[in-house]
């Protein structure tokens, strides 16, 4: 391989397959060179320091090197600076036209409350994932408002994308990891015909797409650590934000996952969720009847949220009749471990 060639070919590049068969190139062309073997990769981890595991990534195209990564490789493998720049060009090009995915929901309007939760993940280090629980394993707390609502303030913090799933764990028919990587891969443009290999080929390739990457994945609703660890990125650098009813212990004790638990709101605290929701104004007008609704709630924020959407959707009706209406719908214990919200009133 002349060296003119490999700068003509690198501005062609537009894919990682691209760059890694020009280090292919560049590793059989030292070892012509040199007239020595072609260097393996134990030589380049035993060189680099690097795990086997992300070299054979580099060289087959599953991961996209960073920039410091791809010009210690291509050093090793005795680039020219000519060449050098040439690859670190097409690696920019290839970066830029990788798809970033972004796949949160929309934010929740008129998010109040959860200071010191949110405190908690805005210092999440990023070295495991973080698991947003409740008391009890009572529906309603609001976890997925509060994971959802971080996600999108910290979004800055993930340039290369945000990944979502509901895996749906509070139900009968939790959704298979394996599903959920499926879908995965495809926002990450996994070529389709990776898409069908069994769940720990589909979940190595998913790690060494995120190499090296700033993803946040954000895991609504699991119901065992077991449905989670399949889909936790592999290297830090990126996040993953988990809700669950169940507080996963495992993942806190294995997997480094810091446990953030929620408890019901206080009076206060309920008072101004309706207030962001419904205006002061309009419970400065009736306090018993907005006293009553946070009273039917118990401190459960999704169900305030509902009750205020109903008092907003119903501005004819005063606060205490839907208070009223609230309390005659509102399910017992034993049905709010199975509802999120209430099922008749709104």
């Amino acid at each position: 391989m002349d060296r003119e060639g490999l700068v003509r070919d690198a501005a062609t590049v537009s894919s990682a397959e691209d760059l890694a068969s020009l280090l292919r190139r560049l590793r059989r062309r030292q070892a012509r060179m040199r007239k020595t073997r072609v260097a393996t990769y134990r030589d380049l981890a035993t060189r680099t320091g690097w795990s086997r595991g992300i070299i054979g990534a580099y060289f087959t195209g599953k991961v996209l090197p960073s920039v410091d990564k791809l010009d210690e490789l291509a050093r090793q493998l005795d680039a020219t600076p000519t060449e050098l720049g040439a690859l670190a060009t097409a690696r920019d090009r290839v970066d830029e036209l990788r798809p970033a995915p972004r796949q949160l929901p929309g934010d929740v309007p008129a998010f109040t409350g959860r200071a010191a939760a949110l405190a908690v993940l805005d210092a999440q280090p990023g070295r495991g994932p973080a698991v947003i629980s409740s008391v009890g394993g009572a529906a309603g707390m609001g976890k997925t408002a509060l994971a959802v609502h971080w996600a999108h303030r910290a979004a800055t913090r993930f340039p290369d994308g945000q990944l979502y799933a509901d895996l749906r764990g509070s139900g009968r028919r939790p959704v298979p990891p394996g599903e959920v990587l499926r879908g995965f891969l495809t926002a990450l443009g996994a070529p389709a015909s990776q898409l069908s290999a069994g769940l720990d080929v589909q979940a190595g390739l998913y790690r060494s797409l995120l190499a090296e990457r700033r993803v946040m994945v954000l895991l609504d609703d699991a119901c065992d650590a077991g449905q989670v660890r399949p889909l936790l990125p592999g290297t830090p650098g990126g996040l993953a934000l988990v809700t669950s009813r169940s507080r996963l212990n495992s993942l806190v004790a294995l997997e480094n996952a810091r446990l953030i638990v929620l408890d019901r709101l206080d009076e206060a605290q309920s008072q101004h969720l309706l207030a962001a929701r419904l205006g002061a104004r309009r419970l400065a007008a009736d306090p018993a009847g907005a006293a009553a609704i946070v009273s039917a709630c118990a401190g459960l924020p999704n169900y305030l949220a509902y009750a205020a959407a109903n008092a907003a959707a119903h501005p004819e009706l005063g606060l205490r009749t839907v208070a009223g209406q609230l309390a005659a719908s509102r399910p017992t214990a034993v049905e709010r471990r199975h509802h999120a919200v209430p099922v008749q009133a709104f």
